[in-house]
């Protein structure tokens, strides 16, 4: 089938001959097209996405600003469809949120002016029985999440004014001990070795390679991101030395920027680009989806479960991804970086104790103290 190619004026636009050359060059409807595309996106971002619960409407709008000012950026330097396509489905995302917000609000008020009993005669000791009643049923790691997501629900009924306060705040509840893991060195070189080279595993079968693991392993134990930010990555973002990017999650939300080692640069420049991003599933050629609800075939080929393969390989036990953020600023505080340097490194608010959470001073620490107190 011969496709007539669209003059390049756009001047003067003929809307009968643009909706037949729109036909003909994607015969799948425009609506079902977006959808799906924004579905493809929800899931990309499904491990990254922060709560819009309590968000304002001007945080999402200046959100949708500058996911529109990506969006036309993109088609102004000439970028692929497919990449304008996944701009568009951010704008169609974030204007889905602000829709979804209000309708919340409108439901919160709506229960309150029908019954007083649901959200604003919530007292303490209700909050106190609440919380017993996560511990009987979950895990203590759940029941905080479940409680921290509780707490936003509350303030954001005394934003919108169904409350005139957060009942539940400074009540006191039990905390899970952070983890303190931290890679070795020889560690995070045998699970980068085992996903390039693949191999045969005890049962005879062949294990693949899988570069797109080895990538996402080395660019977190270089830089401190987050498995959310890694599997985002663009090749836009590169520079050839370093990452220029904004964090997912809101960690304070700055724009960072994050240099990798020789070995992982190398690494980088001798991968072939498939995509606009640049950890890329092997076998489905998409990024990663880490979906729990997705179907058997995503599942099978998850970051997750492929990383967890691959430690197991390389006889890695007790690690997690996440841990490499953790190795990566402790070993960068050992090494003499200051607050504000692992602050940067990190994307933390300036003076957060978070960072006390991540960076774990150890004998290499204490012995940089007194090499600095005595050998000077």
């Amino acid at each position: 089938m011969n496709r007539p190619a669209y003059p390049a004026t756009l001047g003067r636009v003929d809307l009968k001959e643009l909706s037949k050359f729109a036909a003909m060059h994607n015969p799948q409807p425009s609506e079902a097209l977006l959808l799906q595309r924004m579905r493809e996106k929800l899931a990309e971002n499904s491990g990254r996405k922060r709560t819009f619960i309590g968000a304002d409407l001007q945080f999402l709008s200046m959100r949708i600003t500058q996911e529109k000012g990506e969006l036309v950026r993109a088609v102004q330097d000439g970028k692929s469809v497919e990449e304008v396509w996944r701009e568009a489905a951010d704008v169609a995302n974030f204007a889905a949120m602000i829709a979804l917000n209000y309708e919340l609000r409108q439901a919160m008020h709506t229960s309150a002016s029908e019954s007083g009993e649901k959200v604003s005669a919530f007292q303490r000791r209700h909050g106190r029985a609440l919380y017993n009643i996560f511990r009987e049923q979950y895990t203590l790691s759940v029941s905080e999440k479940a409680w921290k997501w509780f707490r936003r629900l509350m303030a954001y009924a005394r934003e919108i004014g169904v409350r005139d306060d957060i009942p539940v705040d400074g009540l006191k509840i039990e905390h899970h001990t952070p983890r303190e893991s931290v890679w070795t060195k020889d560690e995070v070189k045998r699970v980068v070795q085992a996903a390039l080279h693949g191999g045969k595993a005890e049962s005879g079968n062949e294990i693949p390679a899988r570069r797109s693991i080895a990538l996402a392993t080395a660019i977190s134990y270089d830089t401190s991101m987050p498995q959310g930010d890694v599997l985002r990555l663009t090749w836009n973002q590169w520079d050839g030395k370093g990452f220029i990017g904004r964090q997912q999650k809101k960690r304070g939300g700055r724009r960072l920027y994050h240099v990798v080692s020789e070995e992982t640069r190398a690494m980088l420049n001798d991968t072939v680009k498939t995509s606009t991003n640049i950890i890329v599933c092997e076998v489905t050629g998409k990024p990663y989806v880490d979906e729990p609800d997705t179907v058997s075939q995503s599942r099978r080929n998850s970051f997750g479960r492929l990383f967890r393969k691959f430690c197991k390989r390389a006889k890695v036990k007790g690690k997690t991804f996440h841990d490499l953020r953790r190795t990566a600023l402790t070993e960068a505080g050992n090494s003499g970086a200051t607050q504000t340097e692992l602050e940067g490194m990190g994307g933390h608010a300036h003076g957060s104790k978070t960072l006390g959470v991540y960076v774990l001073p150890d004998k290499e620490a204490a012995h940089n103290v007194a090499k600095k107190r005595w050998d000077e």
